[in-house]
């Protein structure tokens, strides 16, 4: 719950304050979904204070209106009762921003705040629907389980001494790779047959065997299994550890992260939460990558990885469905993502930090038998070649869209460092 107050002066009926900033509120705010309460107008400290102590649960951010000066103390009050983020809003009348400026500079000090000045129409609707947003995922995060099957692989090495995720409280489960395993036994051929059935219709090419697509799906449904169990929000999965047995889990990843579930390979920590940040900041699928190379002269990056969610490709009966590229073993997918705009990110250090570049995809489906089977080329606006000396790591997380304002809310709530290189 989002609660939105009207705070104005003494000197201004309340009839008169909502007929000036309804109009504006509403214009702001035209996205539909948002949840925000008209908590009311005030002018008065006590009929404010009064409205606060009968709220039952805490918001999960304010809004404040300063719609007049003379309301700093009504805003200050607002803030300190509810210790949550909040969004000030004031426009060039009545000394609003005047009186913004002065409580920001106040309630910085204390909690996460964002001022935002109505001239600008376009680029404040976007900075409030950010700062929402933002709040919203930063919930969503702290609430979510993330289960680790198996340990980060060896070559990780930004995973060493990882136990959590840093200051969020998202829980970390640990999962044996043995369990899966375990679970993978349980699974019947019977089990997968209809799904196959699915698969060879819905896909261009399958160049894989029927005993791939089997196992595939029975790594899908023993992960489901672990996730039902544990009451997983995502998972990560040391994922090598099942080549001596013979398969892999590409093609499971690109089902889990179709339903919505957040699901990361090579039990990767730090790209498996990006991930997460990245799915409900932007509300569709992310795809985890590998940067394979960079053009400086072009300004431009290529990522390949074979566990893309299907929900993101340009045309399933474009796609094709392989081997997974290291090992030419079970079943991944190959095929063309949208070429349009994407933000490319991922977390670093003890989750205190995220750098992120914007860019579009130019190309994609360019079938390197040397890269990982899904591949794009990103044309950046940040210069690779300072991302390159500036991302805290190897695997990128990708989205579609510009979601850099949400990124860069998420990041002042959570009091982490942004980073965008150029």
């Amino acid at each position: 719950m989002v609660l939105q107050f009207i705070l104005h002066s003494p000197l201004e009926s309340k009839a008169s304050a909502r007929q000036r900033w309804g109009p504006v509120l509403k214009e702001l705010f035209i996205q539909k979904n948002l949840q925000i309460c008209d908590a009311g107008s005030f002018a008065e400290k006590e009929n404010l204070e009064k409205t606060l102590g009968s709220t039952p649960d805490k918001p999960l951010a304010i809004i404040l209106v300063m719609a007049s000066g003379g309301t700093e103390r009504f805003a200050q009050t607002a803030a300190k009762h509810t210790q949550c983020p909040v969004l000030l809003i004031c426009d060039d009348r009545k000394n609003s921003l005047a009186a913004s400026i002065e409580t920001h500079a106040a309630i910085k000090k204390l909690q996460p705040v964002k001022l935002i000045y109505i001239k600008d129409w376009e680029k404040a609707r976007v900075e409030a629907i950010s700062f929402l947003q933002a709040v919203k995922a930063l919930q969503q995060i702290n609430k979510a389980r993330i289960g680790l099957i198996g340990d980060p692989s060896p070559w990780l090495l930004s995973s060493d001494g990882l136990d959590g995720f840093g200051r969020f409280d998202t829980p970390l489960v640990k999962i044996p790779i043995a369990e899966l395993l375990e679970g993978y036994k349980t699974i019947k051929e019977a089990d997968t047959t209809k799904t196959i059935d699915e698969i060879r219709k819905a896909y261009g090419k399958v160049s894989v065997s029927e005993k791939s697509l089997a196992d595939s799906i029975k790594a899908f449904l023993a992960i489901k299994k672990i996730i039902k169990k544990y009451g997983l929000s995502g998972v990560s999965i040391k994922c090598f550890d099942l080549l001596e047995h013979g398969f892999t889990a590409c093609m499971a990843m690109s089902y889990l992260n179709d339903e919505k579930i957040t699901a990361g390979c090579e039990g990767d920590l730090h790209a498996v939460f990006s991930m997460l940040v990245g799915q409900h900041l932007s509300g569709g699928p992310v795809w985890m990558a590998n940067p394979s190379s960079i053009d400086q002269q072009e300004n431009t990056l290529i990522l390949a990885h074979c566990t893309i969610s299907s929900s993101m490709l340009e045309s399933l009966r474009q796609a094709t469905l392989t081997t997974h590229m290291e090992s030419g073993l079970s079943t991944a997918i190959s095929g063309p993502l949208k070429k349009k705009e994407v933000t490319v990110f991922r977390t670093g250090g003890k989750f205190e930090e995220i750098c992120a570049i914007k860019g579009r995809i130019i190309q994609t489906n360019m079938n390197d038998p040397q890269l990982c089977r899904t591949q794009v080329l990103i044309k950046s606006e940040s210069p690779v070649n300072e991302w390159l000396k500036q991302t805290p790591g190897n695997h990128q997380v990708l989205v579609y869209g510009d979601i850099s304002p949400m990124l860069k809310s998420f990041c002042q709530f959570s009091g982490i460092k942004y980073t965008e290189p150029g």
